[in-house]
């Protein structure tokens, strides 16, 4: 089980509800990308992979939508850190594999 800390928590209550993270994408996202994005086809993924070495690793949140009319879909991995992490690009990596 993993023990998730206070700011997880209140960040995965604000911005894991698809209809709030709808409103902050098209807040955030540059205009030729939100103008496309339908925020009523969010849709929250399960964060939770296993590596080769069966180790287990949580995002903290992610969700699929739609862009245009096209039946296209794009993964939205949101990562906060508490404080400054010079690895945050490897871990954002090791999300893709």
């Amino acid at each position: 089980m993993h023990n998730v800390a206070p700011h997880d928590r209140f960040f995965k209550s604000t911005l894991g509800r698809p209809d709030r993270l709808g409103k902050v994408l098209k807040a955030f996202l540059p205009t030729n990308i939100s103008a496309s994005l339908d925020p009523g086809s969010l849709v929250p993924l399960g964060t939770e992979s296993v590596g080769e070495g069966l180790d287990s690793s949580l995002m903290n949140l992610a969700f699929s939508a739609r862009f245009g009319d096209q039946e296209a879909r794009i993964h939205l991995i949101v990562e906060h850190k508490s404080s400054p992490d010079p690895r945050t690009h490897f871990q954002i990596a090791r999300y893709l594999w």
